[in-house]
């Protein structure tokens, strides 16, 4: 009797034991993850923190620097030169349109906004610029040049159009101005659709553009698109 009461005793006395060892161990682990979740919410803040640091110092830099060079009158836009390939758009033109003068702080050009200004132009095929410090500016253009002419139906007339070599549209007097020849003499492409004909954009049709590679490999006077 008394050996089986003592030996209930320690069965209760172990069982309880590992009761509070499991509690301890529970306590263990959420303490653990306690300081892990600290810990990382702090690296997070510092990272973060660092990274305002950087972005605020590299302004800081940034908008000193600019402010230096834009009212450093060594930097003034003095000279423009502008080199042109064709004859359709003069220099006043060119300027204009790429909005840009004399008197400007070489700093404060945007040259990717004066390189769209004047690639949005139909006549224009390609542009570049150069900025050569302390106050000078270069821009060359090259136009484009038709290679052919290109007639669609509308309204029972015929719309007559110039087409370079990448078919891009272009109005039959632009063209005629950027040409080296007469514009009648060149070879007319024909069967194009109207939908197909953009002033200031490339045509959307594999027939016209396999005419052009066509007029590539030989000289003709007239091409069917429809062919």
């Amino acid at each position: 009797m008394s050996w089986s009461f003592s030996k209930k005793k320690r069965s209760r006395n172990v069982r309880g034991n590992r009761k509070i060892h499991v509690l301890e161990t529970k306590i263990r682990t959420r303490s653990d993850l306690t300081r892990r979740n600290k810990r990382i919410l702090v690296g997070w803040c510092l990272c973060l923190t660092l990274l305002v640091l950087g972005w605020g110092t590299w302004e800081l830099v940034r908008i000193s620097g600019r402010g230096m060079f834009s009212s450093n009158p060594q930097f003034i836009l003095r000279e423009i030169i502008v080199q042109n390939s064709g004859s359709v758009l003069s220099r006043e033109e060119i300027l204009r349109h790429a909005r840009i003068h004399k008197g400007q702080n070489l700093f404060d050009v945007d040259l990717k906004a004066v390189r769209t200004n004047l690639e949005i132009l139909p006549e224009v095929k390609r542009v570049e610029i150069r900025s050569q410090l302390p106050d000078r500016l270069t821009i060359r253009v090259t136009e484009r040049i038709p290679v052919a002419r290109l007639t669609a139906p509308r309204d029972m007339q015929w719309d007559t159009y110039a087409i370079d070599d990448e078919g891009f549209v272009m109005n039959l007097d632009a063209g005629s101005a950027a040409s080296s020849g007469p514009i009648a003499a060149m070879p007319l492409i024909t069967g194009a659709k109207v939908s197909d004909l953009r002033v200031g954009s490339a045509v959307n049709s594999p027939e016209i553009f396999r005419a052009l590679e066509l007029l590539r490999r030989c000289d003709g006077t007239t091409l069917n698109a429809d062919g």
